[in-house]
């Protein structure tokens, strides 16, 4: 066995478990919430070749607060912090040997989620989710002409992208359409 990955529950129990992420959430902290929630792991460290490759440690949620990575050469680790809603407030990315990177931190004033690179005051995306229709719109801010349309996602009735629309200060430049098929996870 090459890959595997030891998990560690709120008792201390040690346990091997094996990972199953769908390819559209392999790089998102949700794809773990639900596990780490459930089981009260407080931290999952992956190993392949005998050496470990990953560490992941959780908060009460199930949400990521720290990933460490030792395969990635540019980014070593990361940190998570999230509010009392539960949503993600900021990010932080470290280099492998410690040294700050980039960060960005989110402010919500509902409907919508802006984001900030960490230490600007000047913002660079905002996020709207209209629920009813299953509809997320991204806008970049632009110094001189405020806010642009940049994304307008679909979602379908079971949680997958539909389709994309791509913008630019044309308009339309590219459309996606996602099609999946039953039998394929």
């Amino acid at each position: 066995m090459t890959n595997f990955c030891f998990a560690q529950s709120e008792a201390r129990k040690n346990f091997v478990i094996t990972l199953n992420v769908p390819d559209n959430q392999r790089n998102s902290n949700n794809a773990f919430k639900d596990l780490a929630k459930n089981n009260n792991l407080k931290k999952l460290t992956c190993y392949q070749e005998n050496e470990i490759t990953t560490e992941l440690y959780f908060d009460k949620s199930g949400n990521v607060i720290k990933n460490i990575d030792t395969s990635n050469k540019v980014i070593g680790s990361s940190e998570f912090e999230y509010d009392k809603k539960d949503r993600l407030i900021k990010i932080s990315y470290y280099e492998p040997n410690g040294k700050f990177n980039y960060g960005y931190k989110y402010v919500f004033s509902e409907p919508y989620r802006t984001e900030y690179e960490l230490n600007d005051t000047i913002p660079k995306k905002r996020k709207i989710h209209l629920k009813e229709e299953n509809i997320t719109i991204y806008s970049d801010y632009d110094k001189e002409n405020g806010w642009e349309l940049s994304n307008v996602i679909f979602i379908n009735k079971d949680g997958k992208y539909e389709r994309e629309l791509r913008y630019n200060k044309d308009g339309v430049y590219s459309e996606f359409k996602y099609y999946y098929n039953p039998s394929d996870r």
